[in-house]
């Protein structure tokens, strides 16, 4: 459905069948849900404001996934707390046409938005319609206890070998990391001692995306033959 945090009385006209919704509700009931601050931070704040200041966009959807919802609202408000004093109306997009990854242009267009902020989960398949801002989590990752797991689960196995380490959504803020003598892609390297580490993130932001066949990393990450997944999960089984 595609509210505005203002105005609910149009809630139900782009709602979808109870059933999906209870198949999502049990869904989301399985996992840990997440909390204000890992979603919306003063990074993120300034990340949306700035983009929609930049664009002049007036009509803006915030899409979230249903674990976000609890959140949405505060979200919406302190967007246009910083926005303030522009005229820009804030519409809170959930219960999705597709599937939460995907960006819902259809609900967007039911309100007339120029944009949509998308957090959570993204396949980033392309719009056709909208510009889109993608909101990643910023989760927490202990990076001494999953080193000394790496190193005991794969160092044997990486030996030798080409290995690529990507960073699933909600890690992609370590990007920040990669540089210095304390550097995440060091602290791997000596946990894996593979012969070549490559470090990406998943999926690729747009302009990552873009520049990807220009960049060195691309070749390495190709030919890696142990692909390490970083996730919420922490999967380091090859």
């Amino acid at each position: 459905m595609t509210t505005s945090p203002t105005d609910t009385a149009s809630a139900s006209a782009f709602s979808s069948s109870d059933t999906a919704a209870l198949e999502r509700e049990t869904e989301v009931q399985a996992e840990e849900q997440v909390t204000f601050e890992q979603i919306w931070n003063e990074t993120h704040r300034k990340v949306s404001s700035g983009w929609i200041r930049q664009n002049s966009f007036k009509r803006i959807c915030l899409q979230f996934p249903d674990d976000y919802l609890p959140h949405s609202n505060a979200i919406s408000v302190s967007l246009k707390e910083s926005l303030a004093p522009e005229d820009i109306k804030v519409f809170i997009m959930a219960d999705t046409t597709y599937g939460s990854c995907c960006v819902d242009e259809i609900a967007a267009a039911h309100v007339e938005a120029d944009s949509v902020i998308h957090f959570g989960n993204a396949c980033q398949s392309k719009a056709s319609r909208l510009p889109v801002l993608y909101m990643y989590p910023w989760l927490f990752l202990d990076a001494p206890v999953m080193m000394e797991k790496l190193a005991s689960a794969l160092q044997t196995e990486c030996r030798e070998r080409e290995v690529c380490v990507y960073l699933d959504i909600g890690y992609h803020h370590l990007r920040e990391l990669l540089g210095g003598a304390s550097s995440l892609y060091k602290q791997l390297n000596e946990a894996l001692q593979p012969k070549e580490l490559v470090l990406e993130v998943y999926p690729l932001a747009e302009e990552d995306a873009d520049a990807a066949s220009s960049t060195q990393r691309q070749p390495a990450s190709a030919s890696a033959s142990l692909w390490v997944p970083i996730t919420s999960a922490l999967p380091i089984s090859p």
